[in-house]
């Protein structure tokens, strides 16, 4: 039996997958663990494999419309928080790259 590594797994797959991924969603424990390194035997590929394919399977009938496809937008800015382009938190105007008095020479 021979040691493979989670990049050797992903290499074989063409997909990205973690070590939590393989351990916790699919059930399939590594064999051993140095510092943060994580491996399997060789023979706990084709299971692996085997349990990829039932995972993506299980989760071929999902409401896919329910599924949020964008990261949630930030919130607008109004002239009560300081107009357009202004920052949370800030009360002053940013100074120029020349000072503080925004006479310097920038070019």
């Amino acid at each position: 039996m021979a040691k493979i590594t989670l990049t050797q797994i992903q290499t074989a797959l063409l997909l990205p997958v973690t070590a939590a991924f393989i351990e916790q969603k699919l059930g399939i424990a590594p064999t051993e663990r140095q510092k943060r390194s994580v491996f399997w035997d060789d023979t706990q590929y084709g299971a692996i494999n085997d349990a990829i394919v039932r995972f993506v399977k299980s989760r071929r009938d999902i409401d896919i419309n329910t599924i949020p496809g964008d990261r949630p937008k930030p919130a607008p800015k109004t002239e009560a928080a300081g107009g357009e382009g202004a920052v949370a938190g800030r009360t002053r105007p940013r100074h120029s790259i020349g000072g503080g008095d925004g006479a310097g020479d920038c070019g």
